[in-house]
């Protein structure tokens, strides 16, 4: 194991003081992507180059904090697409169905273009939070789950927009979220948190079938699956990781009184953990990131036995929602003050790896993002029918394991989709 920061590599000034630090990052093609509430000039979307230039504005809002994202890409039309979704307050661009705000799902592609999915949801922007999406690639639709007020997934086709959405369960004045958990080939895995006093959470076991080709085939969602437990401690999805090596998937978790993190297992079991922080998987080694907002230092721990190996000092403090860095894409991590973020690169044996691809020969490459040169590492493949979003693999597929050193197509799978990460960098 060999982690160090690396910067800052640039920073952004802040508009606020000692406020929640809301920021969402994603490095898409050759650009990074930034959702973020009080920087200036002002929150909202903003496409920057690897040196923190900003080159385009997306999307300005009052309101990013309601910004959720999501991503997957597609690859084979000369161009890598990228799919997002949230639900914003004030500056919705899709007319809302209902209330004074809509959720808005987009198509940008690796240039910075974007095209909004519309016609919104008919929910308003309360009840219409995206989260992670799953592409399917016998029926080639989008399946999301979400989060924040109402527990719906959404049927998206990823060229035409919004098809449809199965809401999991009657809504709650407070119902958080609903997570789509991948187990294998067969099985999904739906968790549902509600706010009912206390918080609680119920868990199912659902067909991939019943997405595909029995959608709406009971008035919920739930219906049409297995109840496994219900009334467990509250589990949220918004910084979950799949962790084979523990049996199941580590989520946010709340009894009532203390936020930590849980082990949940698909027979029911969970084991609860408080480690006083966000935690997020580091690539797809067994070592996670863990953050505790508003303070210095960032802890490693050993996902097998969910033990502290390391700690690294940092001379900023962590941004101050421990669970916000959930989505910001390694290599990144961002520091803050009173008056800016900073954003540095975690190295790991030497470098800050990322995946690279070329979407018109399908091909790709592990670079270094630091020098831009590729390096040489293993990755794990995954081949299935469903193509799934980064850190939230199946637990029950072993996946395949390869070396590239420069640009390498991705092993021939028949049933549609390859989910790839880095897996280790060989030294």
């Amino acid at each position: 194991m060999s982690f160090e920061l690396y910067g800052p590599v640039f920073s952004l000034a802040k508009t606020a003081t000692n406020t929640y630090n809301k920021l969402r990052l994603k490095i898409i093609g050759k650009y990074i992507w930034l959702w973020a509430e009080y920087i200036s000039p002002s929150s909202g979307i903003y496409i920057l180059d690897f040196a923190g230039n900003v080159v385009k504005s997306v999307k300005s809002s009052s309101d990013a904090g309601r910004l959720w994202t999501l991503h997957i890409l597609r690859l084979g039309k000369s161009v890598g697409e990228h799919f997002f979704g949230y639900g914003d307050a004030s500056s919705p661009r899709c007319t809302p169905a209902t209330g004074t705000c809509g959720a808005e799902f987009e198509k940008c592609l690796d240039d910075g273009t974007c095209s909004m999915m519309c016609p919104t949801p008919r929910y308003n922007c309360d009840q219409a939070n995206f989260a992670a999406p799953f592409y399917d690639a016998k029926t080639k639709v989008l399946f999301v789950d979400s989060m924040i007020n109402g527990a719906p997934i959404y049927k998206y086709n990823p060229d035409t927009g919004y098809i449809d959405d199965w809401k999991a369960e009657e809504f709650y004045p407070n119902c958080y979220s609903v997570a789509i958990l991948p187990y294998d080939e067969t099985y999904f895995y739906l968790l549902i948190s509600v706010a009912r006093s206390p918080d609680k959470s119920n868990l199912y076991r659902c067909k991939w079938d019943t997405l595909r080709n029995a959608w709406k085939s009971t008035t919920y969602l739930k219906d049409a699956c297995e109840l496994v437990a219900s009334n467990l401690t509250a589990l949220y999805h918004a910084q979950c990781f799949s962790a084979p090596e523990l049996g199941g998937w580590v989520l946010d978790s709340h009894d009532g009184t203390t936020a930590g993190i849980a082990i949940l297992r698909p027979d029911g079991t969970m084991t609860r953990i408080t480690p006083g922080c966000g935690m997020k998987r580091v690539f797809a080694t067994k070592y996670a990131l863990c953050r505790v907002e508003n303070t210095q230092g960032i802890d490693i721990y050993d996902i097998t036995t969910l033990s502290k190996v390391a700690t690294l000092s940092t001379p900023y403090n962590n941004t101050q929602q421990s669970h916000q860095h959930a989505w910001q894409d390694l290599p990144f991590v961002t520091l803050t003050d009173n008056s800016k973020y900073y954003f540095y690169l975690l190295k790991y044996k030497g470098v800050a790896p990322v995946i690279q691809y070329d979407p018109s020969t399908r091909k790709f490459r592990v670079i270094d993002l630091i020098t831009g040169n590729p390096v040489t590492a293993k990755v794990k493949v995954w081949c299935s029918s469903i193509g799934y979003p980064s850190g939230r693999f199946p637990i029950a597929i072993t996946p395949s394991e390869m070396t590239v050193s420069d640009w390498t197509s991705p092993p021939a799978c028949e049933k549609g989709a390859v989910t790839i990460e880095i897996s280790d960098i060989v030294s």
